[in-house]
């Protein structure tokens, strides 16, 4: 009689490990604001981050003049603005109607926020005294276009070469 379990020492059944693990999933995600996303969470802090460089940026090349001085500071100010406010804007269109639509406003700020890299990459490029008189203002745009450039064309060659590999 000794060498049987008693029913209290047997290991819980599959629907008790079940119910556990829903008891734990059920916890209020208002508490736990990072649980289960902390790559999303600390994407965010360095766009925050970056975001808080750029207004640092704007507001010491303030006074500041060179060639192309308004037009890398209004990039600097486009950039902020395609941020923070599209993707609060997206999401209360999201709130509000259908997913399709807040999809296309979406794409609609994608092809705008590629047209903005490109017209702050020409503008950078065509700037000639910048460098020297405001070197902070044409160092920030000069180092984020190569950055998002680098980004895109990158992820491009990875999927590129990732289809020639599936495929074979």
């Amino acid at each position: 009689a000794s060498a049987q379990a008693s029913p209290k020492a047997q290991p819980p059944s599959h629907e008790e490990e079940n119910e556990e693990l829903s008891e734990e999933e059920e916890e209020d995600p208002q508490q736990l604001p990072g649980k289960g996303r902390p790559a999303i969470a600390r994407s965010i802090t360095v766009l925050t981050v970056f975001d808080l460089a750029v207004i640092y940026v704007l507001m010491a090349s303030w006074p500041s003049t060179c060639d192309a001085s308004f037009r890398l500071k209004a990039w600097l100010l486009g950039g902020l603005v395609l941020s923070w406010p599209t993707s609060a804007a997206v999401t209360w269109i999201r709130g509000d109607a259908a997913f399709r639509q807040a999809f296309a406003v979406e794409l609609c700020f994608l092809a705008i926020s590629f047209a903005w890299l490109v017209m702050g990459s020409v503008w950078c490029w065509e700037s000639e005294d910048c460098i020297e008189q405001v070197p902070i203002l044409f160092w920030t745009i000069f180092a984020t276009t190569v950055f998002v450039w680098s980004a895109i064309i990158t992820t491009m060659s990875c999927l590129i070469i990732s289809t020639v590999i599936t495929v074979m």
